[in-house]
């Protein structure tokens, strides 16, 4: 069995430059900053980094054996992805011709604001089939070095806290 901490480390060192990569999720956490302001790009940030511990905690269980076993699922997440990064393109593109921020739930109270773009950050990386195959392949990796699937779940805060930040 491997060393959970250096392969921690190791899966770290590779994911973070993932994150950094401009991508729907930066867009979406910039997008919000923007539009927003910080405090609702924090709750962006904050449904991806969640997003992330869900794709962590099913991918040590399984996910990849899954898409393997039933492809037409890896289809559908790409079909739904691609809608859902379509409507925002949509909807970002009539702010623009409207001359307004791209605001969602404008006028509306601040914790209704806050669990939209909660929402907005959890859908954009949970349907977002590239992120689905890269936790499965650091799933992949982590059990092939040696980790039982739980200690590759516990690596799951380890990815939210990496993705939040």
């Amino acid at each position: 069995m491997g060393d959970p901490l250096s392969i921690y480390l190791l899966v770290l060192a590779g994911i973070v430059p993932a994150q950094l990569a401009p991508g729907p999720n930066l867009v979406a956490v910039a997008g919000v900053a923007l539009g927003e302001g910080r405090r609702n790009a924090a709750y962006v940030a904050f449904g991806v980094a969640t997003a992330i511990f869900i794709w962590v905690s099913v991918s040590a269980f399984g996910l990849a054996a899954v898409i393997a076993v039933f492809p037409p699922l890896m289809t559908a997440m790409k079909i739904l992805g691609g809608g859902y990064l379509l409507f925002l393109a949509i909807k970002s593109a009539r702010a623009a011709v409207n001359g307004a921020s791209p605001r969602f739930g404008a006028g509306e109270e601040a914790p209704r604001r806050r669990a939209q773009a909660f929402r907005r950050g959890l859908l954009v990386n949970l349907t977002n089939p590239k992120s689905a195959m890269m936790w499965a392949a650091v799933a992949t990796f982590m059990i092939g070095a040696g980790l039982t699937p739980w200690q590759v779940m516990a690596f799951a805060p380890i990815g939210f806290a990496s993705a939040f930040a």
